[in-house]
C-alpha cells in the first residue's frame, strides 16, 4: 500500500516558493543560498579577545553555489605598541578567504592596518603590531569559498 501526500491550500504555495527559492537563488544568487542553507558559524568577542568559527558548504557542487561574504568582529581598543595575535585553523576545499585588521577612524570605511589571503588549508598564528592607540576589529572576507575557518584571537 502506498502512501499518498496531498499539498492543498496555502501550504502548497509556500513549498512551491521554498523550492523556486532554492532553484533560481542558486543560479541568481548564490551567496544568499548558501548563508541561508550552506554555511553554519559560531562567535563570541570580550573586550580583547574572541572566537570566529565558519562553516560553508558549496551545496551543489559548482563554483556558482560557494560562499562570498564578510564577517567582522565586535570592535575593540588596543593601544599603540600592543599585539593582535591570531590564532587560524583553515580548511580550504575552493577559493580563497581573506583575513584583516581594521581600524576604526572618523570616515566610512575603517582603514586596513594588516590583511593576509589565504588559498591553501593552514594552521598557524599571525601577529600584527597596532600602530596606533584606538578601536580595531577583526575582518574575514570570503571570495568563491568552501571550506572552514577557525579564528582564535587576542590583545597581548
Amino acid at each position: 500500500m502506498a502512501l499518498r501526500i496531498e499539498v492543498s491550500g496555502p501550504a502548497k504555495y509556500a513549498l512551491v516558493g521554498v523550492v523556486l527559492f532554492f532553484v533560481l537563488g542558486a543560479w541568481l544568487a548564490p551567496s544568499l543560498v548558501s548563508s541561508v542553507a550552506g554555511s553554519s558559524g559560531y562567535s563570541y568577542s570580550y573586550l580583547r579577545g574572541g572566537y570566529v568559527e565558519q562553516h560553508k558548504t558549496n551545496l551543489t557542487g559548482h563554483w556558482i553555489t560557494t560562499a562570498n561574504g564578510r564577517y567582522r568582529s565586535m570592535p575593540f581598543f588596543a593601544f599603540a605598541g600592543e599585539n593582535v595575535v591570531i590564532g587560524h585553523d583553515v580548511d580550504v576545499r575552493d577559493g580563497r578567504v581573506v583575513v584583516r585588521v581594521r581600524h576604526y577612524v572618523w570616515n566610512i570605511v575603517p582603514e586596513r592596518v594588516w590583511g593576509e589571503q589565504l588559498r591553501d588549508s593552514a594552521e598557524g598564528r599571525f601577529t600584527i603590531s597596532v600602530p596606533v592607540s584606538g578601536v580595531y576589529c577583526i575582518e574575514l572576507s570570503y571570495i568563491g569559498f568552501e571550506g572552514s575557518v577557525t579564528l582564535d584571537w587576542s590583545v597581548v
